[in-house]
Order: structure tokens, then sequence, then C-alpha cells
């Protein structure tokens, strides 16, 4: 359903972005510090207090707080939203922007030297690190090496400007190589190696409480999610024993298919799942003005996701975390392209949404049409029945679980791990949005190395 959408800017409290966050937690798709503050509705709404009501302090507070869940929660990030927020960076500011970089080549030389501001690091801090030779992928380079290194660092800065917009208990996320989506130990060393930046860089404000990584969902993805989730405790396929550091947050992310958000939550332990509502190409449609049929290829794709994923996965979910208590993964819808899409959503357990976004759900006011569309939204979202577990796999992998190990998903005879296969190499629409998504990223990965 298409809803106009009114002109004038309307009071927050009333806005459809109070709305969707009264119904779904609301995350921010954004790595740049000044769009977080521009959008962070509590702050917004008690500037209209002051101003049009003179309240001020706890009354205003208090106001606030009665009529708005806070935004944001997470800061999400990924490989092509740290180049873009360097490059608004560099047009707008590049005198700063060349700055940054120095500062970033200065603390990878540093911590590649085994130091950081002044204070020698320990063996455990340099192993989380990784900056021995060979770095990530145990065959990078020196020059390798130092771009990675400092990739990683200007990731981390950015989030870390981002903290402040976020609740006291937000994550701030990370993303994994995807050009190393199917390759386990490296996507381990990179998941440890951002929640050690984390730590290191906010001289230890933020730990792995408050850091989650993003990790592709691929099979060896999913083994690197349950070996990190849980401490390095579950270790079936030879990672490396215990964490030192304990268990890291993950978020399995590039989900198509429900199969890879219900291995995410039973086998992985992951603590989101993120489904994408649109294609990755759709977003480029503007600057790569693509052929018809690849314009096509990407709608049609895009369009079936809340049927075919998004709704049956958070069904299911439900479902999953009423029935069992070790499993708490959400989902956290990802990949919006217009405020609709926000409301047919709406109910959701998250949904992650940039800037452009965020600014029409503020614009816009909660009209009849919008509240029976929310409404509507929010009763497709209920626990799924015993048949709609068993139609997706879920049971069977539960079953597997207990008879074979690996959560049944990633147990090497199990049918399920086959079923899971099957979703990720022969369904025409999965298989292409997840080769484009990594391609995609994978891109703007490189292009972040080549800064340095």
């Amino acid at each position: 359903m298409t809803i106009q959408h009114p002109a004038e800017i309307v009071h927050l409290a009333s806005s459809l972005l109070a709305e969707v966050g009264r119904h779904s937690t609301v995350d921010i798709d954004n790595n740049q510090a000044s769009v977080g503050l521009q959008h962070n509705l509590a702050r917004r709404r008690m500037h209209e207090l002051v101003k049009e009501e003179g309240k001020q302090g706890v009354e205003a507070q208090q106001q606030v707080l009665s009529e708005l869940e806070s935004l944001f929660t997470d800061m999400t990030s990924n490989q092509i939203i740290v180049a873009g927020t360097f490059k608004e960076l560099a047009a707008s500011e590049p005198g700063q922007a060349q700055k940054l970089l120095q500062t970033c080549v200065s603390t990878t030389k540093q911590i590649i030297a085994g130091t950081y501001d002044g204070q020698q690091l320990d063996s455990a801090m340099l192993d989380r690190l990784s900056v021995g030779a060979g770095g990530l992928t145990a065959s990078e380079s020196e020059e390798e090496r130092l771009q990675q290194l400092a990739s990683d660092v200007l990731t981390v800065h950015f989030g870390l400007l981002m903290l402040p917009n976020l609740v006291a208990t937000g994550n701030l996320h990370a993303q994994t190589m995807t050009s190393k989506a199917y390759d386990l130990q490296a996507t381990v060393r990179h998941a440890r190696r951002f929640v050690a930046l984390y730590e290191l860089m906010s001289g230890g404000k933020v730990d792995s409480e408050r850091v989650c990584i993003k990790i592709p969902t691929t099979v060896p993805g999913l083994q690197a999610m349950r070996y990190l989730s849980s401490g390095g405790k579950l270790d079936e396929f030879g990672v490396g024993g215990p964490l030192p550091e304990g268990r890291i947050q993950v978020l399995a992310t590039t989900i198509f298919a429900v199969e890879q958000g219900l291995a995410a939550a039973q086998a992985a332990g992951a603590l989101y799942t993120a489904p994408y509502i649109n294609a990755l190409a759709a977003h480029f449609f503007g600057a790569e003005n693509p052929s018809a049929e690849k314009r096509a290829e990407a709608i049609d794709t895009g369009s079936r996701s809340v049927d075919e994923t998004i709704v049956p996965l958070q069904r299911c979910l439900l479902r999953l975390r009423a029935d069992h208590a070790d499993i708490k993964t959400q989902v956290m819808a990802a990949s919006f392209l217009s405020i609709d899409e926000a409301v047919a959503l709406c109910g959701l357990d998250h949904m992650t949404l940039g800037a452009g976004i965020l600014e029409g759900l503020a614009k816009t006011e909660v009209t009849a049409a919008y509240a029976a569309a929310t409404q509507q939204a929010r009763s497709m979202f209920v626990a799924a029945p015993d048949a709609e577990l068993e139609q997706y796999g879920a049971v069977l992998a539960a079953q597997e679980a207990g008879q074979l190990g690996c959560g049944g998903w990633l147990h090497p005879d199990s049918r399920s791990l086959a079923r899971l296969n099957a979703a990720l190499t022969e369904d025409d629409r999965c298989r292409f949005m997840l080769a484009d998504a990594l391609a995609r990223f994978t891109t703007s990965e490189i292009e972040l190395r080549n800064l340095f």
C-alpha cells in the first residue's frame, strides 16, 4: 500500500517515526555522528518542548519519556557505510579528512609495533588484534596488513563518534571482511580485532558487551558465529578453544532465506538476524543506471522479501524465543528504500534505518491511513504455529541438534545443513541477493584499504 505523505513538518510526538518507534526498536544505519544527532528523536522533542512550551530539565525529560521510546538503540555499520561516511567528510572538510587518514596510519603503526597511546600492549591484546606476520588471513603482506588494520581503525573511529547518540545499552556494530565470507579463521580473527580495537580506542569504555559483530551468513560465517557467541566454548570446527575475552555478540547479516535466520538462532547464538527488504543493487540504480533486465531482477527479488523471508522469520523466532530460554535472537531488518517499507514492518523486533528514511518518518504525521497500516503490520507478527516451524526446518534442526550436535544446522551429516546449502546455492532469489551483497561490500572493503 502506498500512502500520500503530508508535506508539512509535524510534532515529533505525533510523527510516524514516533509511532514506528513505539512498536519496533529503531536503530540507525549510519556512521555520521552529525546525522545521529540530527535524527535523535528524543533530543529533537526536547528542543520542541523548550521552544514551544517553555518546558526544561526534568519536566521536559519526563514528558519525552512518556511520549517516546528511546532512539536510537544500536548503530549498524558495514563497509559501504564507512566508505560513504569518509567520502562525505572528504567532500565537506577535505583537510580534516586527510588529517584523519594520517591519524589512522599513525595509530596503526603504533599497534603493529606493540604500543598504543604510549603504553605497551600485552601479548593477549596483540593476539586479539592479529597484528603479527600474516595479519587476519595469515598471508597478508606488510602493506596489506597495514591497510586492513588502518581501515579497521577508521571504522572504529566513526563508531565511537556515534556512541553519544545511542541508549546506554546500545551496540556499536562492525562488519567482518566480506571478501573472506567463506573463511572461518579470518572471520573469527577479524571479529576479535574489532572488539579489541573498540576496547583499546575507547579507553576501556566500550567492551564486548557494547560491540556486535556483523558476519555474512554463509556456512563458515555461521560456524564463526557459533564459536564467537559461545566465547570459544563451542569449537566443533577446530578454531582455537576458549576465548580469553569471553563471548562476542554477533549479528547474522545478508539474510535472504528463513533457513539462514533459523540457523543463526538455533545453531549460531546470534543476537540479531538482518534480513534485507531490498537487494543492495536497488540502492545503486541512480549511480549505475543498470539495464532494464538487471533493474527488474533486483526489484523482483526485493519485492518478495517481506512475505518470503522477513515475516515468517519473525514469526518463527517469536515462537522459538517463547519455547527456548536460550534462544534470544531478534530480527533487525535492513536495506530500506521508503518510509512505506518501514510502516509495512511496524512491530518487527528491530529495524535499522538510514538518514533519509528517518527524516521522512519524522516529517510525516500519523494519519488514519497510516494508523491502520501500522496496526495491520503488527497483526502479522504472531508466534508461528507448529506447522510453520516444521515448514521452515526449525523442528528438524532441533531434533538433529539433540542427535548430532552443532545446533543441527551446522553438523556435516545433518539434513538441516543440506537444506541450508540448498537455500544458499539453489534458490535463485537467495543466491542472487547474497552474491550481489557480498560483491558490493567487498568493493567498498577494497576502497577503504586503498585509502591507506
